[in-house]
Parts: C-alpha cells; sequence; structure tokens
C-alpha cells in the first residue's frame, strides 16, 4: 500500500514536471513569435512617440486677420 501511494506521488511529481516544461516552451515560442514581428516604422524615441506635422501644400494659407488688443498695464 505505501508503495502504491509512492507510485502515485511520482506519477504526479513527473506530470507537473512535463507540464511545467511544455507551458515554458510555448509561452518561449510565443514571446520569440512577437518579437520576430516586424515593427511599424513611426519616429520613435526612448518612451514616446514624436509626430511631425507637416504644412498640407494642397490646402489655401489661412487668410484670416488676427487683430491684436493692446493691454496697458494698471
Amino acid at each position: 500500500m505505501v508503495s502504491e501511494i509512492k507510485d502515485r506521488e511520482k506519477k504526479i511529481f513527473i506530470t507537473l514536471i512535463i507540464l511545467t516544461i511544455i507551458v515554458s516552451v510555448l509561452g518561449t515560442v510565443m514571446l520569440l513569435e512577437v518579437s520576430m514581428q516586424p515593427k511599424p516604422k513611426t519616429n520613435q524615441q526612448v518612451g514616446y512617440v514624436t509626430i511631425e506635422i507637416l504644412p498640407n501644400p494642397n490646402k489655401a494659407p489661412d487668410q484670416r486677420v488676427v487683430e491684436k488688443e493692446n493691454h496697458q498695464p494698471g
């Protein structure tokens, strides 16, 4: 009876080791797949993305006149 319990414990232990190996291999493969994907081409610096806003050559320049108000201190 004691040998049956030891055999069962051995089987459970071996099964847990095999499952751990399978999970770690799958996790490594998934990480490799993610790292092998082509990254989008962005003007990227550390931690944030910079976006350049270029003037649209097809659009007419803004024709509004901005009036300046004279504010005198006091």
